[in-house]
């Protein structure tokens, strides 16, 4: 087992592991009533530290409120990719794994994202492999793996404006 120290909590709890090999272990960890750092180390039944000083050095990581999306700008682009765009909102914290998936008619693709500020996300839109213009919804994630639960946003893909000058 694990024993996970939440932020503003005075004792662990135990998190059930599985071993994947021989150095690696995969847990699903509760949520947290509150945002902040948290400890994870490995802890042996018996309670006596694990051999090798393998349990010696607990896992530091961040609780982090949910962040909440509120709209694109621009929201339309060109189906060539390329667009600056910003997500707006509330709630972004930096967290070094900041991305976008943007997803039409069944294909998905995902951008790295850079934090600006607790309200402002940017990321460039990708080259489209959707070959149509249509909507394409946009969700984001702060920690790589899950993205906001609310509504997805939506981006407008078009075709390129030609302007022929004669």
């Amino acid at each position: 087992a694990l024993a996970l120290l939440l932020p503003r909590a005075a004792k662990p709890v135990l998190v059930q592991a599985t071993f994947v090999s021989d150095s690696k272990l995969t847990c699903t960890l509760p949520p947290s009533p509150h945002p902040g750092a948290a400890r994870l180390s490995v802890h042996l039944p018996d309670g006596a530290p694990p051999a090798d000083g393998a349990g010696a050095a607990a896992l530091e990581f961040r609780y982090y409120h949910a962040a909440s999306v509120s709209r694109l700008r621009p929201a339309a682009g060109p189906i060539q990719g390329g667009t600056a765009v910003r997500v707006l909102g509330s709630g972004f914290v930096q967290t070094g794994e900041i991305c976008v998936c943007v997803r039409m008619r069944g294909v998905e693709q995902r951008v790295p994202a850079a934090f600006i500020s607790e309200g402002e996300v940017r990321f460039m839109l990708p080259t489209s492999d959707f070959q149509e213009a249509g909507e394409a919804r946009v969700q984001l994630s702060l920690n790589g793996q899950q993205f906001d639960a609310g509504e997805p946003l939506v981006f407008q893909y078009h075709h390129a404006v030609q302007c022929v000058i004669s």
